[in-house]
């Protein structure tokens, strides 16, 4: 499929040429840009044009990275990256960026639809790296939720240590007191079944991921 034509900078970049560049030289121009402490170049192969920039920076920058590292590149390689392709993280201290740090973030819950199939795609981020986990199913019978729930876990295991991961075993949507919320039940691999629950602001989709890492904080918190 090709990329979806809808903003000017789209535009730009379907009809600008669009030259190769390996993904390290992109990555390592990207660091240098004020403010950003790491960069990953996400793109199929054989295509110039990436369909995901994941960019970690200060709190403060969050808003001028993706602006920043795009005219960068365009002035470097002639490269142009729309900006609605950048998702940035913003971290408050360096301890956001240690690696022991273990709690996951939620950075990103997108859903595509490609022909007769949904593909639910969920980004967290701990420790300076992000964890990017994928699920597709049949649009015709897919449930946005669960498969929201079931891209979380495939992210969450990418984030422990072989066979720390889980499996969804329920979702619900509930009121408690009035408050809409979400329920997760995970089933580890020792076999316990373990209870999350998120309140929904907005998309139920978000806290559908944010109930399955409640569910796995213990989990998260003793992985080496």
């Amino acid at each position: 499929m090709g990329a979806r034509v809808d903003s000017p900078e789209d535009t730009f970049a379907a009809e600008h040429p669009q030259p190769f560049v390996e993904g390290e030289e992109l990555e390592r121009a990207a660091r240098r840009v004020i403010g950003v402490h790491s960069c990953r170049v996400l793109r199929r192969e054989g295509e110039a044009l990436p369909y995901r920039v994941r960019v970690v920076a200060q709190g403060a920058r969050r808003v001028s990275v993706a602006k920043d590292i795009q005219s960068a590149w365009f002035t470097l390689w002639s490269l142009y990256v729309p900006r609605r392709l950048f998702v940035v993280t913003a971290v408050r201290s360096k301890l956001d960026l240690s690696p022991e740090r273990r709690r996951l973030q939620l950075v990103q819950c997108t859903f595509t639809r490609a022909g007769a199939t949904l593909e639910a795609t969920v980004a967290l981020f701990a420790g300076g790296q992000t964890f990017e986990g994928r699920v597709a199913a049949p649009a015709v019978s897919a449930d946005p939720l669960p498969l929201a729930a079931q891209a979380a876990l495939v992210a969450v295991a990418a984030a422990l240590p072989e066979g720390r991961g889980g499996d969804l075993v329920e979702l619900r949507r509930l009121k408690v007191a009035g408050v809409r919320v979400i329920l997760c039940a995970v089933g580890d691999r020792q076999g316990q079944v373990l209870l999350g629950i998120s309140r929904v602001r907005g998309d139920e989709r978000d806290a559908v991921v944010r109930a399955v890492l409640d569910a796995l904080n213990r989990v998260l918190a003793e992985a080496p």
